[in-house]
């Protein structure tokens, strides 16, 4: 466990990070913040329905709700009942609701796992446990989905998938023993790169964490305290090769879909994500068929309940109109086109499975073999608590623009942004910065331990100013560069930031592009985040500097930037 003091900096940065998220439309390079399920026009006499949900439902529950207005649903007063739904990260809107933010009077996040712990806080932080009521009672499933690892087919038979069962502990050995997918007679795949949700924002990342644990203490039931300590040397194995943590599991089942094995190898994701990407014509062209790997040591189901929450604002007129939105989803249409309209699996049990839960779309209907309990929820907060010990450490090169068109507010701005990154990041990662205009120049080349270097580089930082050209391609290049220095088994990432386009590098970008590509896999090759910072940045070509990277890309400007520094603190 990491000490109490350490956990609540954490918990109180991820907290203003969400404020700042939901502050913030981001623009383009990945799926964040939450987003209307409908954008029909409400009536000024509607009486609305505020839901926040997990949004791997977002296509089931878009739909259904388009149908449930036009079906003329109507309070008992008359008033037509609407619903207005946003999709979130169910740990993030978890925290929203416990903070007092939250406007939802219906929470479904992916797993009933997160309900428990949201009752726990709640009744911890109003009046303590056995004098202060849950927020939330009863909480119906809507649909199920087993946790699944989602691997691209070849590499799950390279594996030795379907005739051998393949678990936590296999994904655990294949980390920590160094080895590629040459042993496998596949040198041509590079390494094996994982990747599954940060669990302070992701129910889907929460669930891997609590699987693994289950794995690692070799129990499938009755987990107690020592049994978590005893699992963490094995769960810091299974993080070994995380390429990237991330806010939204719909980020990796996109990302891993379109950009490929060379992006990632494996996910934790949904079954019906699995599904998804054999039945969405966006992934028409993915290399290869996806498929679910069920592990062996046992999984959750992704149950998304339906819960309806003990607040006052939650008058009894909304109660009774959410429970008739309850109704019309758990009716038998409704669930059917779960199924076969999206890859769910029905909440009702009467319902039998069918196509496209089959292998012919990468999934087993018999599974899972093993469903493990939810475990009790002091446990289930102190594995989730406890991440930051088993993580993937990481060692970071922040590429700061000085350029002389950063001058004023631009700088300013930037500054601030990379101050809240660096103030909730690990003291175990490592940080470097570089600082660029017509040519670049460190501010500290040496990979240093934020716990003993944060205070130093930020001032650092603080210190810079505008001038000269930009020499972009020439940073990006340098900032790639291994050096000695960096955490054990560390996962090496690249942050650029930028407002302008190359006007000084030596490098040309076609250069650039090929080397971030073709990287050897013996080398260990940093992920690539690109920031197009204001109007005037070229944001095609960050783009494809991001894609060739492995990273994502993001878009700000001086009124958003801190936001966007937030979306990438979820990244590591």
């Amino acid at each position: 466990m990491i000490p109490a003091m350490s956990i609540r900096f954490r918990q109180r940065f991820l907290l203003a990070a969400s404020v700042l998220l939901l502050q913030t439309q981001l623009a383009a390079g990945c799926q964040r913040g939450p987003r209307p399920s409908s954008t029909a026009a409400k009536p000024e006499s509607a009486l609305v329905v505020r839901l926040s949900y997990g949004s791997e439902k977002k296509a089931f529950l878009t739909d259904a709700i388009e149908a449930f207005h036009r079906s003329g649903a109507k309070a008992p007063d008359g008033r037509p009942i609407r619903i207005d739904a946003v999709a979130e990260g169910s740990a993030e809107s978890m925290e929203e609701i416990l903070a007092g933010r939250s406007t939802a009077a219906v929470w479904s996040p992916a797993s009933s796992l997160l309900v428990d712990v949201l009752n726990d806080r709640w009744m911890e932080a109003h009046g303590g446990l056995g004098t202060a009521r849950p927020i939330v009672g009863e909480a119906t499933p809507l649909v199920l989905s087993p946790v699944v690892i989602a691997i691209w087919e070849p590499m799950a038979r390279a594996l030795g998938w379907p005739d051998r069962a393949i678990g936590w502990a296999d994904i655990a050995q294949f980390a920590a023993s160094g080895d590629d997918w040459a042993r496998r007679r596949h040198p041509e795949w590079g390494a094996f790169k994982f990747g599954h949700t940060h669990p302070r924002y992701s129910n889907s990342g929460a669930i891997a964490l609590v699987a693994a644990t289950y794995a690692g203490s070799g129990k499938t039931r009755d987990m107690d305290a020592a049994d978590v300590a005893r699992a963490l040397p094995f769960v810091k194995r299974v993080q070994a090769n995380v390429v990237h943590y991330g806010r939204s599991t719909g980020f990796f089942a996109e990302k891993m879909f379109t950009r490929g094995p060379a992006y990632l190898s494996a996910a934790v994701l949904y079954e019906n994500l699995v599904v998804e990407s054999a039945l969405n014509p966006a992934y028409k062209d993915r290399a290869f068929p996806v498929v679910a790997i069920y592990p062996k040591e046992g999984t959750f189901w992704a149950d998304h309940p339906y819960a309806i929450l003990d607040l006052p604002s939650v008058t009894p007129e909304v109660r009774r109109a959410a429970e008739a939105f309850r109704s019309f989803l758990l009716a038998p249409d409704r669930q059917r086109g779960a199924l076969q309209r999206f890859g769910f699996r029905p909440a009702d049990a009467q319902i039998a499975l069918g196509a496209p839960l089959d292998v012919a779309h990468g999934v087993d209907p018999s599974q899972p073999k093993n469903v493990l309990p939810n475990p009790k929820v002091s446990l289930t907060r102190q594995i989730l608590d406890g991440f930051e010990t088993v993580k993937r450490p990481v060692s970071i090169t922040f590429v700061i623009d000085t350029s002389g068109s950063m001058k004023g507010e631009a700088l300013s701005q930037a500054k601030a942004g990379a101050r809240v990154f660096l103030e909730g990041l690990p003291d175990g990662d490592a940080v470097r910065v570089l600082l660029f205009s017509g040519a670049p120049h460190w501010l500290s080349e040496r990979p240093e331990p934020v716990g003993t270097s944060r205070k130093t580089l930020a001032a650092g930082i603080d210190a810079t100013f505008a001038d000269g050209g930009t020499a972009l391609y020439d940073a990006i290049r340098e900032a790639c560069r291994a050096v000695p220095g960096e955490p054990r088994g560390a996962a090496r990432a690249v942050i650029v930031l930028t407002d302008g386009e190359d006007t000084d590098s030596k490098t040309k970008l076609a250069e650039l592009l090929g080397e971030l590509t073709n990287a050897e896999s013996s080398v260990v090759r940093p992920r690539v985040f690109t920031i197009a910072y204001g109007a005037k940045t070229d944001v095609s070509v960050l783009q494809r500097i991001a894609e060739a990277g492995g990273g994502a890309f993001f878009s700000g400007t001086p009124k958003d930037i801190r936001a966007v520094y937030a979306e990438l603190a979820t990244f590591f």
